[in-house]
């Protein structure tokens, strides 16, 4: 996942394996209260976050 500073993102994981695909989704994503919140072109998501060095999100650890 990538978090850019001009509030757009970009998702691709093994979770989101399908078949012979990896799913990916994009578009923007902020911040309300401890909730980071992923509001993308396939799907939204919105998770309680920590960063502890690196950002855990959705169950998952993400790194620098």
């Amino acid at each position: 996942m990538t978090l850019s500073s001009n509030g757009k993102f970009v998702y691709q994981s093994e979770r989101c394996y399908y078949e012979d695909n990896y799913l990916s989704n994009s578009g923007d994503w902020w911040v309300e209260g401890n909730h980071l919140v992923l509001s993308g072109n396939s799907w939204g998501l919105t998770s309680t976050y920590s960063l502890n060095g690196n950002l855990t999100f959705d169950d998952m650890e993400w790194s620098k």
